[in-house]
């Protein structure tokens, strides 16, 4: 199972990597300095005293696997699309939304079926996402949600956000029954 988990975050990392590599320092972005993705609030929490333009790249790798890996529980997910997909937007989002993503998907995914949205992921949310056999429209879902949340902040969607970040268990609709088959077949990703 080790193996798996390596090989798991290895790509995750990867693709993250790809994304936030650099010494940023933008006025709008909230995490003000960042290098390879890491704020310096983080990097601070972690120990780091230097200036973030020499932030090296291996104390990155390693708040991710402390920070963004290990202690959100993302380990636990084998399914490796829908484990770097939380890694990915848990590293920009917070690991909490990301799970609650996760949950949610899920929840509007399933009829009966139905995990508290808590962001956590725990054995509970695990189990069920592990044992899922409809992983392409939960990652479907996912990144339907993720688009949601990036879209809210574009546009300061206050309202959007907080349903994101805070969304209420809802039993849905008769409707909720057709929901797999249209993001299988009308949207692509």
């Amino acid at each position: 199972m080790e193996n798996k988990i390596d090989e798991n975050f290895n790509r995750a990392l990867k693709e993250v990597l790809e994304i936030e590599g650099g010494f940023v320092n933008d006025v709008d972005d909230p995490g003000k300095a960042t290098n390879w993705g890491i704020t310096e609030s983080v990097a601070r929490e972690f120990g780091y005293n230097g200036d973030m333009k020499n932030f090296s790249k291996e104390d990155a790798i390693k708040i991710y696997y402390d920070k963004y890996w290990k202690e959100p529980g993302f380990f636990r997910i084998r399914n490796s699309k829908i484990a770097s997909e939380l890694f990915e937007f848990g590293v920009n989002s917070g690991t909490s939304t990301a799970v609650k993503v996760l949950q949610r998907a899920y929840n509007t995914l399933n009829q009966n079926d139905i995990i508290d949205e808590d962001g956590m992921l725990g054995p509970v949310t695990a189990s069920k996402v592990n044992n899922y056999k409809f992983y392409k429209s939960l990652y479907k879902c996912m990144n339907i949600l993720q688009g949601m949340f990036y879209i809210a902040l574009a546009e300061g969607d206050k309202d959007l956000i907080n349903n994101i970040k805070h969304h209420k268990i809802t039993k849905g609709t008769r409707m909720k029954k057709f929901f797999r088959g249209w993001i299988s077949k009308r949207i692509s990703l």
